[in-house]
């Protein structure tokens, strides 16, 4: 009896101990998260953390993660339950206040600032509660103003828990909103501040995407096709008049800096000039951004150059008679010592739009509106468009729809579905602005003629306001090479590998070839041992089939496809490690690897996203695979056969691999870097009575014949001795 209390009591205390652990491993992964910035994986384990009501700084955090979450119930729950529980915190009323001025209820929040304010020391924060403050008055005085609009997100259709920006409706189709969203599942997947892979800590990239709605129902956003979308931020920024033209920025985490690209928009594209970089006085580099297009010569943007009014300030620049003008400042009317970023211009010419973050907010960024008048036009006292339009969070992106009874833009409000979120405004009344069309911006039409006239009398003259036109950018400079990200056909113990992921990869791998008629690729069968070495090795070149057959199925030519089966050969995970099963092993083990041929001579980078393994678990036999296959190498054909070689040599040897060529099933043993190691290997294979064997020579990884041998011997004189051995 005694024995068993004592056992009983044992493990009693053993399961103790590993709740113990398990919850604080639970807390420590919750924490990391939550330094990263990675709030909803930490409110996810935080909520499983047992011991949460006790530990005031999880609890805090937790409050925080409710907060960016967008839970403003769950959040105002937990800072009151660390106000009950006598925290002290300095930053405790501040945030409060967040949650306070989030909701709207902005008497209460402004109650909570000031407390924060009474006890902070720090001048910068000092400086943010004093603006906050301010932002309550304004928001107490102008929340009951006259309500233009009646404002909807668009739903968890189109938005996602991440950030959706910058919906413009299609020039052509009414119905259907390009974006751009940084969503699970983006071309780039997930990177840190860097760009490189990080699936843990990482966030993903923005995409552009296209959605549509038919009677008002809105379908599934799809992303766009994968030579546009790369690893990097693809940030939509406009489009020309007729469509055919797409402007987008293309930057690293930094999305005030990068690239500014330009797209020739069509279903048929001559990959020689597409997504090239867009050459103008237009600096992506420095900051310039946020662009749209007032006509196709007409460009407004934001920019950080020297000679603003302070922060971003909005510039117009324009082509005219081939020659670039240099940006010109939309002036101290428009322009504050703050940023204003997103301009659009109604179709009239005169009426602008565009996002600040000046005093006069309901907070974070605005919208604002202003109207040129006059005969010479000067801007109107700018107006904030008000609640609901504006919130208390970042409101900006907007644009009127084509008939001018909506507008959209996009919002991080704490309603949303998380992140920035796309919403739409119908206007009580429909804005004129949008029907009246006019072809010119007529403030910068006016300005650019009174300065061209007082060009020609003084050839000299330095005004304020001067336009001063820039030489033409050699075309010289257009960058045409096009990213493309490729990754891994991966599949589970059922062998689908036309899972709904690897079926979306496939759609953009078609889509690619489609567009570069003569890139050609090769697929690599990886997989487990399962069973018989004879049949793993023979179900992973059906395996790869199955791929090549959905690719060919589209129309793409069998012949630039090339298979290779290397079955458990060739594994990237150690299936074991000290006598203790991999389960990564598994996962990582089978799948398809794409590679593309001749990337170099069609001018495509390709970017590969390769399964990150840490390096205990590797197994060196992967990258020795791809390492042999490069450059020249041997093997030895040792059958050519239209069913399974069930042979001795396939069963106990570990480096066979399968290639299928004109139908047939080409087994060869042994990867070579010279043609005396080849020669022996063969030798080897003849005394065990594999008499019908052969040599064959590959460059890259391609069976040379024997009409292309020869081509090869000044680069790898190591063939002359082979084509001697050939000719014998």
């Amino acid at each position: 009896m005694k024995l068993v209390r004592f056992t009983y009591c044992f493990l009693l205390v053993f399961s103790i101990c590993i709740t113990a652990n398990a919850q604080k491993s639970i807390k420590n992964d919750a924490d990391k998260y939550f330094e990263k910035g990675k709030f909803f994986e930490a409110l996810k384990l935080y909520n499983i953390y047992d011991k949460i009501d006790k530990s005031k700084d999880a609890l805090l955090n937790r409050a925080i993660c409710n907060f960016e979450c967008h839970k403003l119930m769950e959040s105002k729950a937990d800072f009151n339950q660390l106000a009950a529980l006598g925290m002290k915190d300095k930053e405790l009323d501040f945030y409060r206040g967040e949650v306070m001025f989030a909701d709207h209820k902005f008497k209460e929040a402004a109650i909570f600032y000031k407390r924060a304010l009474s006890h902070m020391e720090d001048k910068k924060a000092r400086k943010e509660i004093i603006h906050k403050i301010k932002q309550c008055a304004f928001g107490l005085d102008h929340a009951f103003d006259e309500q233009i609009a009646f404002v909807e997100n668009l739903g968890d259709v189109v938005n996602s828990r991440y950030d959706e920006l910058n919906a413009i409706q299609s020039p052509n189709f009414d119905d259907k909103f390009y974006f751009s969203s940084n969503r699970e599942g983006s071309t780039g997947g997930m990177r840190d501040e860097k760009g490189l892979k990080d699936d843990v800590y990482g966030n993903y990239s923005l995409d552009i995407m296209v959605c549509q709605s038919y009677n008002g129902i809105w379908e599934q956003p799809s992303s766009l096709d994968p030579l546009l979308n790369s690893s990097k931020n693809d940030y939509i920024q406009d489009f020309n008049s007729d469509g055919s033209v797409m402007l987008y920025k293309k930057s690293l985490m930094d999305l005030t800096k990068g690239s500014i690209m330009v797209d020739t928009f069509k279903s048929e594209r001559d990959p020689g000039a597409y997504a090239s970089a867009f050459i103008s006085p237009m600096v992506g580099e420095l900051g310039d951004g946020y662009i749209e297009i007032f006509n196709d010569s007409t460009f407004i943007f934001s920019s950080k150059r020297a000679g603003g009014y302070g922060g971003y300030d909005l510039y117009v620049t324009g082509h005219r008679d081939g020659e670039w003008t240099t940006p010109f400042n939309l002036g101290p009317n428009v322009n504050s010592d703050k940023d204003e970023i997103t301009p659009f211009v109604s179709n009239d010419g005169r009426t602008l739009f565009f996002s600040s973050n000046r005093k006069e907010a309901f907070g974070g960024f605005d919208i604002y509106t202003t109207l040129l008048s006059g005969e010479n036009p000067n801007w109107d006292e700018v107006k904030n468009l008000g609640m609901p339009i504006n919130s208390t969070g970042d409101d900006i992106n907007f644009r009127l729809s084509n008939n001018g009874m909506t507008g959209t833009f996009s919002s991080d409000r704490k309603i949303g579905q998380g992140g920035f979120d796309l919403y739409i405004a119908y206007l009580t009344k429909q804005n004129m602005s949008q029907l009246a069309y006019s072809p010119r911006f007529m403030f910068y039409e006016d300005r650019l003629e009174k300065y061209l006239e007082k060009l020609e009398e003084d050839p000299d003259v330095t005004v304020d306001e001067v336009i001063v036109l820039e030489e033409e950018k050699n075309d010289d400079e257009v960058i045409k090479k096009r990213e493309v990200v490729i990754s891994p056909f991966f599949y589970g113990d059922d062998d689908n590998v036309l899972t709904t992921q690897n079926q979306i990869k496939l759609k953009n791998l078609t889509d690619l070839m489609v567009i570069y008629p003569d890139l050609k690729i090769r697929l690599v069968s990886n997989s487990i041992k399962e069973g018989l070495a004879n049949y793993d090795i023979y179900f992973s070149i059906k395996r790869v089939e199955k791929l090549r057959d959905a690719i060919v199925s589209t129309g793409i030519s069998e012949d630039r496809i090339q298979l290779i089966a290397c079955g458990p050969n060739y594994p990237l995970v150690k299936s074991e490690i000290a006598g203790s099963k991999i389960t990564l092993a598994s996962k990582l083990n089978r799948r398809i690897d794409l590679i593309l041929l001749n990337s170099e001579e069609l001018n495509i980078d390709v970017i590969e996203e390769k399964p990150v393994v840490a390096d205990y678990l590797k197994d060196p036999k992967s990258e020795l695979f791809y390492t042999q296959m490069s450059g020249l190498s041997y093997r030895i054909e040792v059958a050519r056969v239209n069913q399974m070689f069930q042979s001795s040599i396939v069963s106990n040897t570990n480096d066979v691999l399968i290639e299928e060529e004109d139908k047939a099933y080409v087994y060869t043993v042994g990867i070579h870097s010279n043609f005396k190691s080849a020669k022996k290997t063969k030798n080897l294979l003849g005394k065990k009575r594999l008499l019908d064997t052969k040599i064959a020579a590959y460059v890259d990884g391609v069976r040379l014949d024997n009409d292309t041998l020869g081509m090869y011997t000044e680069e790898y004189p190591d063939l002359v001795e082979f084509l001697e051995f050939l000719n014998q």
